[in-house]
């Protein structure tokens, strides 16, 4: 995963920022109705995740050759 990455987390879907060391500062938007989350992720510019906890939301896109 690298910055830019659409993710779901714990919290809802959102976009990684900064790619740390160990974790992960995503801006989750929508962010759940909590005015706790909601200030911490205005003052950092979104909520640290480790990597196990994020889903990375890359379809797998499959091409399939057909030969006549």
């Amino acid at each position: 995963m690298k910055s830019g990455d659409k993710v779901k987390t714990p919290l809802g879907p959102g976009i990684i920022v900064k790619q740390g060391s160990e974790r992960f500062l995503v801006k989750v938007d929508p962010l759940i109705d909590s005015t706790y989350f909601r200030a911490l992720q205005e003052e950092q510019g979104g909520l640290y995740f480790l990597q196990e906890d994020m889903k990375s939301e890359k379809k797998v896109k499959r091409q399939i050759e057909l030969s006549f």
